[in-house]
């Protein structure tokens, strides 16, 4: 396979990852490829962040929603949701008393069908998919309810 020189001079990443598709690669093998290739293509990954779950924390947020206290849960990607449950039992929540039930914000439609894959619906979504709407959100919805 030898690399399409008008696909390297494009410098947006939707292209290796429709290249990926189109080939049957994983994304690495993509980058791996353009990566190696004679083209001349250079590729560096920057990792810009990275999601672990916060086992350090189990104990309390367990203790806060199963006293009902705490209000909301934010996931601002679809890793946030499945490290959550993977720490949270989803019965936890399910066995929470009707109207003291912690609110699900979600930053967007992807992460909130990870949400729903618990059985689960999104209670906040901003109409714009970012952190700061995200937080507007979470400030409309309360200010609305009065608290």
């Amino acid at each position: 396979m030898t690399a399409n020189p008008i696909l390297l001079q494009k410098k947006y990443s939707r292209v290796i990852e429709c290249f990926a598709k189109q080939q049957g690669l994983s994304l690495d093998a993509a980058l791996d490829f353009f990566y190696h290739s004679q083209a001349g293509a250079q590729v560096d990954v920057l990792p810009v962040y990275e999601t672990v779950p916060a086992a350090a924390h189990r104990d309390e947020v367990l203790q806060r929603l199963e006293a009902g206290t705490l209000d909301a849960v934010t996931f601002g990607s679809s890793s946030t949701v499945d490290n959550f449950f993977a720490q949270i039992p989803a019965d936890t929540i399910r066995n929470q008393p009707e109207g003291k039930r912690v609110k699900f914000a979600s930053i967007g439609p992807v992460t909130t069908k990870t949400l729903a894959k618990y059985g689960f619906a999104c209670d906040i979504q901003p109409e714009d998919f970012t952190i700061p709407a995200l937080v507007k959100a979470l400030t409309a919805h309360y200010e609305k309810q009065g608290a």
